[in-house]
């Protein structure tokens, strides 16, 4: 609301400090997210886009209502926040263990050709647990939960700058999870395309050695 009536440079300007805050705190830099906003609202004030005395005096209660609810709703950010994490979370844990499940197969299709490698016998006497121990996403080894006090700087920086979080969370994020839901309803199709259009190469068959090409 404080854009309109902006001088074009000054709306660009009010843009870029905005969506820099956006990117800074998807980031997790929150130093500077917090130099960069108050270096913003500092900037606003000096070239009058507003008066943050004026806003307080002349929109006392809308500032006092603003300034109490900031946080509670910071707080119902915060748990929506850690559950899209948790989800994250899951999804490197089950990646992890695709990879982990594609290698003790094809460990097990060499051992039938038996072109077994001399590491092949521990790979396929881990267990799941045993591999997920070895393997992180961010702070926690895939093979455990989470624990809520390990991320208490990241939940803090939701609360703190949610209004920022929610705009990067809904680019990055559900974007990001919305096109993947897309892209797995069309991979098969895509696929057949692909075999349609492309297809295999035809493989070669194994020469035979004749009695008249024996030497």
């Amino acid at each position: 609301m404080l854009w309109f009536g902006l001088a074009p440079w000054l709306f660009c300007l009010e843009l870029t400090l905005y969506f820099g805050l956006v990117t800074l705190v998807e980031l997790e830099f929150y130093g500077w997210s917090t130099t960069l906003l108050v270096v913003g609202l500092l900037a606003s004030h000096y070239f009058h886009v507003f008066s943050i005395v004026d806003a307080i005096k002349n929109h006392f209660v809308i500032t006092l209502s603003i300034i109490l609810g900031y946080f509670p709703a910071g707080s119902i950010w915060m748990v929506f926040k850690w559950l899209l994490f948790l989800h994250k979370f899951n999804d490197a844990r089950q990646g992890a263990l695709d990879e982990f499940h594609d290698s003790q197969q094809a460990a097990r299709d060499r051992a039938l050709k038996k072109e077994s490698y001399s590491s092949d016998a521990e790979l396929l006497a881990k267990t799941d647990r045993d591999y997920l121990a070895y393997k992180h996403y961010k702070k926690t080894p895939l093979h455990s939960s989470p624990r809520f006090r390990d991320y208490k700087a990241k939940a803090a920086g939701w609360v703190c700058f949610w209004v920022f979080s929610v705009v990067g969370t809904l680019f990055h994020d559900v974007a990001r999870r919305i096109s993947l839901w897309i892209v797995n309803r069309f991979s098969g199709f895509l696929q057949w395309m692909s075999d349609k259009v492309v297809g295999e190469l035809p493989e070669t068959p194994a020469e035979k050695v004749t009695d008249n090409a024996k030497p």
